[in-house]
């Protein structure tokens, strides 16, 4: 073998995996995470396949061409709930998928919502118990969390922005590699609607760092 040979961001010299200036026998989760072992997987669930709750269904719309959302004129003090659930997972500590980061696009109307908020959960199954759900997957969700345009309560719940159209971005504050068998992580966002009020939801997006297989 040549005595060094470019492997990515890292190389191989004299038979020894370097990442840096850190050689392969000293390698932490960190090492691995920043190196090019790792990369970012987006996912976007369109409207079709969100999961949806409410006593009263928004309507699945054509707005105008390429522009899908469900919607919903609020009738009294309402709540909505959309979910995408995390299809994938590695049962390895350490490996697999990351969930890192929650999109969504909406757009409120007439009148601001009480509440908007998104929160990240995980659900696990064993034979003979009841499904066990534990909050706050990737850390307890609060508001400098969000973007700088959504980091308060009222930024999230206001209509008064340009057309309304809201694009909010969730960082999760302590991600983690989700391995837990029989189980799955799903991310809900929740609307709060005053009545009279209007709301479009586009989607939901989710992103990742994935570490590749066989590290």
């Amino acid at each position: 073998m040549p005595d060094s040979q470019q492997w990515g961001s890292d190389y191989i010299k004299d038979s020894t995996i370097v990442t840096g200036d850190v050689a392969a026998d000293t390698l932490t989760a960190a090492d691995i995470a920043a190196s090019a072992f790792t990369s970012s997987t987006w996912e976007f669930w369109d409207m079709p396949n969100l999961v949806v709750s409410t006593a009263a269904m928004p309507l699945l719309t054509r707005n105008a061409a390429g522009d899908w959302s469900w919607n919903r004129t609020a009738t009294a003090a309402e709540t909505l709930y959309f979910a995408a659930i995390v299809p994938i997972h590695r049962s390895v500590a350490g490996q697999g998928w990351r969930l890192d980061k929650v999109r969504i696009p909406y757009e409120l109307g007439v009148v601001a919502a009480t509440s908007v908020d998104v929160t990240a959960t995980s659900t696990a199954y064993v034979q003979g118990v009841d499904p066990a759900v534990t909050a706050a997957h990737g850390g307890a969700v609060v508001n400098a969390d969000y973007d700088t345009a959504h980091d308060t309560a009222a930024e999230r719940a206001d209509n008064a922005v340009v057309a309304g159209e809201h694009m909010l971005v969730l960082t999760l504050n302590t991600a983690a590699y989700f391995v837990t068998v029989n189980a799955y992580v799903v991310v809900e966002g929740t609307f709060v609607l005053a009545n009279t009020g209007t709301l479009k939801v586009r989607g939901i997006g989710l992103e990742y760092t994935q570490l590749a297989e066989g590290t």
